[in-house]
């Protein structure tokens, strides 16, 4: 990444990106991987690998890559050769201008250096019909697991990479029914995916509650689809109330005194972005993006008394903002924690040692969702990213993998992605 100054963030100011599908954002564009030429792989057919049931923490059998002897992954060389035969993955994407799908892609490019995969990157979907075509594709193209960042087709995808014998990864937004359906519809070829837990409700009511610490009084709230009966942003906005209510309880002086309802671009959001900027107030609160807000402020010149908060990412566009003090705090989803689980899930899985549940289904498992408040926990990120290193390496996902470390259990993996905080990275 590129440091920007603040003048080249304005003219972006207006768009705005949304997590997708419990959350929610790869910048590569479809390349020659999308093509369907004479050499395209045909779905996997009989001799597919099966995946393993409640003795999938064993390594595969005799065709399988040995696990380094005496000290498993932590003594591997990752140069690109494993697993012995390409495999090659469908990414399931909605907007590779998205600065969060971007880095996403970064993060795989930097696994397949290590790993033998390749990724194959869908065009921005909008529906659940072009979600289910790309998948088509990739059954065409030779892939062996499809990962589902996007998602409007629900378990329909995950049934229908079953049906070309394709496993595919998606938590679809922690929908225990959609996991059960598609459990039951996809069988052995639904991996599972993470969730958040009350991750919506939770990404509102942690942005109250940072507001109130940091001695916000009079808060507007942008509540995005909240009115219009969107379930996201219902959950956000009343996490958001309930954390107002949690803090004057504790001693706190805040209230939410405006809200802002639907979408940039609109012209009630255009009307009651010029009414705010006329109030007396501390804080914006959005449940969505915040660039918006970004020139209205700086023109105002209230950018040293008034604070942003948003469901964001570590990126370019908030690095200068954040560090500044005008947004001081970010609902964060990191890439590497949230996303970058679905490589050890399908590798295990490809090489036949799925890791399942206890009744031998691929399952739900929780992953943290970072809430950054200071300066230094959002350089600590992005000083990170930006020199090319990972919260999560490739020797740490190896490390998972069976096939290199025998002790690599659906327990040690749940653990392991479930410890990330914001308080990991250094």
């Amino acid at each position: 990444m590129k440091k920007k100054v603040l003048a080249m963030f304005l003219a972006a100011a207006m768009v705005v990106s949304m997590a997708a599908c419990g959350s929610d954002d790869s910048g590569a564009n479809q390349g020659s991987d999308t093509q369907q030429g004479d050499d395209a792989q045909e779905p996997a057919g009989d001799d597919a690998q099966e995946p393993a049931g409640d003795d999938a923490q064993e390594p595969a059998g005799d065709d399988a890559q040995e696990p380094a002897e005496n000290g498993g992954a932590a003594n591997v060389t990752l140069d690109g050769s494993w697993p012995e035969e390409t495999v090659k993955i469908g990414f399931v994407g909605y907007d590779q201008a998205s600065e969060q799908q971007q880095a996403i892609t970064n993060y795989f490019d930097y696994l397949c250096e290590n790993f033998n995969m390749e990724i194959m990157y869908s065009e921005d979907l909008t529906d659940a019909q072009s979600e289910l075509d790309f998948i088509g594709s990739c059954a065409a193209a030779g892939c062996k697991a499809v990962i589902g960042y996007y998602n409007e087709a629900k378990e329909q995808s995950a049934i229908t990479c079953a049906d070309y014998e394709m496993y595919y990864w998606g938590g679809f937004g922690g929908d225990e029914d959609s996991v059960a359906a598609a459990v039951e519809g996809a069988g052995e070829y639904y991996l599972g995916g993470y969730t958040l837990g009350e991750a919506e409700y939770e990404a509102g009511r942690s942005m109250a509650k940072a507001l109130a610490e940091q001695g916000c009084e009079k808060v507007v709230l942008c509540s995005g689809g909240a009115a219009m009966g969107v379930p996201m942003f219902i959950s956000r906005k009343q996490g958001f109330e309930d954390g107002v209510k949690e803090a004057v309880e504790g001693g706190a002086t805040m209230e939410i005194v405006y809200e802002v309802e639907g979408w940039p671009g609109t012209d009630a959001f255009t009307a009651a972005q010029t009414s705010v900027m006329d109030m007396e107030i501390d804080a914006i609160a959005s449940t969505f993006d915040v660039a918006m807000w970004f020139q209205l402020v700086m023109e105002s010149g209230k950018a040293d008394t008034l604070k942003l908060a948003c469901i964001g990412e570590v990126s370019d566009t908030y690095h200068d903002f954040f560090n500044s003090g005008l947004v001081s705090v970010i609902v964060y989803d990191n890439e590497e924690t949230c996303f970058g689980n679905a490589i050890p899930l399908i590798l295990n899985a490809v090489s036949g040692t799925k890791l399942v549940d206890e009744n031998g289904n691929g399952f739900l498992f929780p992953v943290e969702r970072w809430t950054i408040t200071t300066p230094e926990q959002y350089n600590a990120v992005y000083d990170l990213h930006d020199a090319g290193n990972w919260v999560v390496t490739a020797e740490d996902i190896a490390n998972l993998i069976v096939a290199f470390n025998p002790d690599a259990t659906t327990d040690t993996f749940k653990e392991f992605y479930g410890a990330f905080t914001i308080d990991s990275v250094r």
